[in-house]
């Protein structure tokens, strides 16, 4: 029995929602492609915050530099698992692996709205930005790209490589 004004239906509904969902085809099943006008999602990840994940290897250091030298606000100290912080409303976690492997390519970055000031501001808090052969970067460290973003990259303790990026493109 279903209860009062849930609009009925129970299993029977409920089986029709999923199959709905599905089409076959050659014995495989498939979904229709998120936000078709046919079949709205029953839940999608486009509305959601998401989740950032960054390797550490010793949560002492690593919350030196995320809250002291960037500012971001500690919210938790879950270890020996992480530590979480905000960063513009995100949840960051710095995620404790034991030894890092560090990536060549930005793992998390920062949407700025004045890549100069971000740079200044950082400098002046210890940050070290990075220089990369091949990219004709400012006095600041700042890369003009193609597109009018103007980029800068920086390490943490581990050698993680996140960035500040100004886009024209982007709402103030």
């Amino acid at each position: 029995m279903e209860p009062a004004g849930s609009g009925g239906g129970g299993a029977l509904e409920r089986k029709r929602h999923v199959s709905a969902w599905r089409r076959v085809h050659n014995g495989l099943m498939y979904a229709p492609v998120v936000g078709d006008a046919s079949h709205p999602p029953a839940f999608s990840l486009a509305g959601q915050p998401p989740v950032g994940f960054i390797p550490i290897s010793d949560a002492g250091r690593s919350l030196a530099f995320y809250r002291d030298r960037l500012g971001l606000r500690l919210v938790a100290e879950q270890l020996p698992f992480a530590v979480v912080l905000e960063a513009g409303g995100v949840m960051l976690r710095l995620t404790l692996v034991g030894e890092v492997k560090a990536q060549p390519f930005t793992i998390f970055g920062w949407r700025v709205t004045d890549a100069e000031l971000a740079v200044a501001t950082l400098t002046a808090a210890g940050v070290e930005f990075a220089r990369f052969p091949g990219m004709p970067q400012d006095e600041l460290g700042i890369w003009d790209a193609p597109g009018g973003a103007r980029v800068a990259w920086f390490r943490d303790p581990d050698g993680n490589v996140l960035s500040v990026s100004e886009n024209p493109e982007w709402p103030k």
